[in-house]
């Protein structure tokens, strides 16, 4: 996944003058859209980063990443911790 200093750096061979277009996705709007979707389960850091790199590596680059994205991602998740979940409670 890509970090700030990272893309700090790739800017930083471009003339500061020079316009560009870029799309900034973090930690905070993965939890604002988990909290509007699945408020009732738990997610940790080490999710949100997971969700993070899955946008940047495994979107349609012909659609870019959108909230749908995110929301596909935050589902897949979700999902997994609910089967867990039910999974930890069955052998318990």
């Amino acid at each position: 996944m890509t970090t700030v200093k990272e893309h700090i750096e790739n800017l930083n061979k471009y003339n500061p003058e020079d316009h560009v277009c870029l799309t900034i996705w973090t930690r905070e709007d993965i939890i604002w859209r988990i909290d509007q979707l699945v408020g009732n389960v738990e997610f940790h850091d080490e999710d949100l980063d997971w969700i993070l790199e899955q946008m940047e590596h495994n979107h349609d680059a012909n659609y870019g990443i959108s909230w749908d994205t995110i929301d596909w991602w935050i589902d897949i998740v979700a999902e997994e911790k609910r089967e867990l979940e039910k999974r930890e409670k069955t052998n318990a």
